[in-house]
Order: C-alpha cells, then sequence, then structure tokens
C-alpha cells in the first residue's frame, strides 16, 4: 500500500497479506501513518532475495516463450503512472496479444500485472478480450495466487467491460494452472469487503494481538518481542492455540 496525495492504493498482495497476518497488515498501515515510531523489521534476508531474482527469471523465461510462440509482446515502461495508464490502454487497443507489467486500476486498488494474454470473445475493444497470467515458482497453485489475479481480473474489467472467465498462473515446473474466475471470485470479495471494512476501521492504537495471526510477515522478531513481553502463554513448549483459548476464556 501506498499513499498518493492523501489517498491510499492497496495492491492485489496487500489483500493476501491481511487473509494471512492481519498483524502485518495492521504494521504495514501503521509504517504509512506513523512511520516515525515504527519499530525496526527483521533483518534482510539473502534467501529472499534470491528466490525474488529467480522469479524475475522465471517471468522473463515465460516472456521469451510467448515471443518464440509468435506471439505480438508489448512491455509497458513508462516514466510515471499516467504514462504507464495511457500505454496499457492504448496496447489493449492496439490488440497486443501479450501485455507485459500493465497498470490496472480500480479505486482503491492498482497493480501490475506479469502478463495480460488476448483472448477470442467479446469486450469493448470488439472480438477479443484479455485474461490476466502470473508467473510463479511455486509448482502447485495456492489460494493466495487467486486472490491476487481475482483482484486484478476485477480491475479488468473495469477496462474492458468483461470479467476474463479465467485466471492463469504459469507455475515453476512449466504447466499452466487454468482457473475458473467465478471459483474463486465470491470469496475473494468476502476478503475484499473484510480487508477495506479493517481499513476503515484503522486505529494506530489498537494494535492485533500477533498471536492470531498465522505468520508475521517482515515483523516477525518485533511480534515475537511483544509475546515475551505480555509473558504470553503461546510460549509455552507444546501448548496448542485451542487450549490458549480455553485457558483465555477461564
Amino acid at each position: 500500500m501506498i499513499k498518493n496525495s492523501g489517498t491510499i492504493v492497496y495492491s492485489p498482495s496487500d489483500l493476501t497479506l491481511h487473509m494471512s497476518s492481519p498483524f502485518a497488515s495492521w504494521m504495514a498501515r501503521f509504517a504509512l501513518e506513523r512511520p516515525d515510531e515504527l519499530p525496526d523489521k527483521d533483518e534482510h534476508d539473502e534467501l529472499m532475495d534470491l528466490l525474488q531474482q529467480r522469479g524475475y527469471a522465471h517471468e522473463d523465461a515465460v516472456e521469451v516463450q510467448f515471443k518464440n510462440d509468435g506471439k505480438t509482446v508489448r512491455r509497458i515502461d513508462g516514466a510515471s503512472q499516467k504514462e504507464k495508464r495511457v500505454l496499457t490502454l492504448q496496447a489493449m487497443e492496439d490488440g497486443i496479444d501479450v501485455i507485459v507489467q500493465g497498470l490496472l486500476e480500480r479505486a482503491p486498488f492498482a497493480g501490475y500485472p506479469d502478463f495480460l494474454v488476448k483472448k477470442c470473445g467479446s469486450s469493448v475493444f470488439g472480438d477479443y478480450f484479455y485474461e490476466v497470467w502470473d508467473a510463479k515458482l511455486s509448482r502447485s497453485p495456492k489460494i493466495s495466487f487467486m486472490i491476487q489475479l481475482c483482484c486484478y481480473a476485477e480491475m479488468l474489467e473495469s477496462v474492458q467491460g468483461v470479467l476474463p472467465p479465467q485466471i492463469v498462473i504459469f507455475l515453476g515446473s512449466g504447466e499452466l494452472s487454468i482457473n475458473r474466475t467465478n471459483d474463486y471470485f465470491a470469496y475473494y470479495k468476502n476478503l475484499q469487503s473484510a480487508f477495506l471494512d479493517a481499513q476503515e476501521r484503522f486505529d494506530a492504537n489498537s494494535r492485533p494481538d500477533p498471536f492470531q495471526s498465522k505468520n508475521w510477515g517482515a515483523w516477525s522478531g518485533f511480534a515475537q518481542k511483544l509475546l515475551v513481553e505480555r509473558d504470553h502463554l503461546s510460549r509455552i513448549a507444546g501448548i496448542t492455540r485451542s487450549q490458549i483459548k480455553k485457558l483465555n476464556h477461564k
């Protein structure tokens, strides 16, 4: 998430962060609102850097494959968000087969899907529309991928007038995971609603309990410090979440 002239713009990854960790999601918003009070993030992770570079290489390989298949490919490179918006729309109107890193927006969300892939069908552009494709190193699809792609698909709908019926993941194995958008869209909309409600009710003085999140994102050190300071029951070896809940309600 970023703040632009007082308005917060969210990305699809902000949704998946909220899904996996309300604590890390709250910390991301706190970083925008009170950067001077922000605790230290976790130390730099070289493994994550390596995985990120492998991810970029995977995306580049997919782009090369599209070109080798004879597709027209246009990468969106603009000096500003406004320019990228114009260039993305122009590429769609030109009927380019594959658009790389185009800008999609539907307030309050915006983002850059890996690929927009042209398909036969009806849209405001005529006898074709675009699908959202993403390149992931994972060898199997995950629900977080589907949430991200549904968010992009909804942004894409606002441009072309039709929700793409499929969302596609180019897996690290080289296989395509082709999924029906409507199989995940209702779940995505419920998550989006909960996320936006949490953002609307954000209180910088009311931090979520880190124990209630599956992970802590880039704030694991800080979360552990909070649990130690509270002498939280989770620090007892072998204790389960259900046991903690029962003890807390006694």
